[in-house]
């Protein structure tokens, strides 16, 4: 069964949105998406929502520990730190109640088992149409070179575009030096 659920999550970008899901769903109002790469990539995701005790820390990491009400199991965290171990990464989750949680995760994204991107531009589209953020911000470091977009009122086909054509010019900047 653990195989079907890891079958819905076929981009990396599934991942990140099921992750981002929970921080809203944890009511915050500001949100960072950091992804570096270099060796390694990086992935942090930072809300102001309503954090988790120790108790619960302990506890998001089964997947059959959820907050949910329509269902019984708790997919998101589960695979994404199923991921890691996969790729041979590592996470970190770090909350505090009413103060929001910080989690971390490192991957070996050229790993076979490491899932194909997605496209960011349409990911953090769909982010942004959550009313509740008053504060979203997405940092993409290819190597040593970085973009940094923060949250407008702007149409959703501009914002695709702006996100992606920007992770395009980084890439192909550093490949064009190396």
């Amino acid at each position: 069964m653990l195989y079907l659920l890891i079958s819905i999550m076929d981009k990396f970008t599934d991942y990140i949105f099921d992750i981002v899901q929970n921080s809203i769903k944890s009511q915050a109002t500001s949100l960072d998406i950091i992804i570096k790469i270099k060796n390694k990539l990086c992935l942090i995701i930072k809300d102001n929502g309503q954090g988790m005790t120790k108790k619960t820390k302990k506890l998001i990491i089964s997947p059959f520990y959820t907050t949910q009400r329509t269902r019984h199991i708790g997919l998101g965290l589960p695979l994404i730190i199923l991921l890691t171990k996969q790729t041979r990464g590592h996470y970190t989750i770090t909350s505090r109640v009413n103060h929001g949680t910080t989690v971390k995760f490192i991957f070996d994204h050229t790993h076979l088992d490491f899932p194909s991107v997605g496209d960011y531009g349409l990911l953090i589209a769909d982010i942004a149409c959550h009313q509740q953020l008053e504060h979203f911000s997405f940092i993409y470091q290819f190597q040593n070179k970085h973009f940094i977009w923060h949250y407008q009122q702007q149409d959703r086909d501009h914002i695709v575009h702006m996100i992606n054509k920007n992770i395009e010019r980084i890439e192909d900047t550093y490949e064009n030096i190396g």
